[in-house]
């Protein structure tokens, strides 16, 4: 009696493997991408999506903001808009102008209509170490840095208040989620020693928050940073811990 079982073509059964091995590994990528997703998730939080919406999105924004006049301005980099100012700084009502991975440039082009048009009563810069990743020198830094405070002294009544220039931790585990990239503790502690001179330059207060964020080794502490470069809610609370008295005077 024959076989009356229908047997599928080989070409068939090739096909089916295929579309089995292409469904593996798409499951395989989902799966990456939802680990990373939440490794990233698990260090910034909601700051995860700060670090890739436009910078100039955010400086429009910014501009176009129906905030009231008058008000403290943090003003500055990643360092700036990842800090939950509400959080640490309570009293303030601070506006923050802090845009991921600006510049000191992006800082001049922006200072008009986001920080200056809004008379500010004080404002909190710091601003420079993303400009390191950029292949920006120690002198070139500072002289954006002079004249952004040039700007403010002279186009505001506010009190201008120039954080130091934060440390970073090369050491940072694990390597892929460490951002330091081609900054150098030695640049930055170059920018912070030049600062002091271009504050009474321009009449402002220099805040030395870098002695309290520095390990024995002269890097950012392990403890205060998800990544070597940015601060968590432990190194936003020692850097208010040093700010907070100079913003209350």
């Amino acid at each position: 009696m024959k076989d009356a079982r229908i047997r599928k073509p080989k070409d068939e059964f090739a096909g089916e493997k295929l579309r089995l091995a292409v469904m593996m590994i798409a499951l395989a990528a989902i799966a990456v991408a939802l680990s990373v997703f939440g490794v990233f998730y698990s260090a910034y939080g909601d700051n995860m999506f700060k670090l890739i919406t436009p910078k100039d999105s955010k400086a429009a924004a910014y501009a176009d903001a129906d905030d009231p006049q008058g008000k403290v301005i943090f003003f500055g980099d990643s360092l700036t808009e990842f800090c939950d100012l509400d959080r640490f700084y309570p009293s303030l009502g601070a506006l923050n102008r802090g845009i991921a991975g600006d510049t000191t440039d992006g800082m001049l082009d922006r200072i008009e209509s986001n920080v200056v048009a809004f008379h500010p009563s004080k404002v909190v810069f710091l601003g420079g170490v993303n400009d390191l990743h950029h292949g920006a020198s120690p002198e070139q830094i500072t002289q954006n840095i002079s004249e952004i405070l040039r700007i403010l002294t002279t186009q505001t009544d506010a009190d201008v208040i120039v954080q130091s220039l934060y440390p970073v931790n090369p050491d940072t585990y694990p390597a892929y989620m460490n951002f330091v990239a081609d900054r150098s503790n030695a640049d930055i502690d170059a920018i912070n020693a030049a600062l002091p001179a271009i504050c009474e330059q321009w009449g402002c207060t220099y805040v030395d928050v870098r002695s309290v964020l520095t390990d024995s080794e002269g890097k950012l502490i392990a403890g205060y940073t998800p990544d070597g470069l940015h601060l968590n809610s432990n190194g936003y609370r020692a850097v208010a811990s040093v700010l907070s008295a100079v913003l209350e005077c």
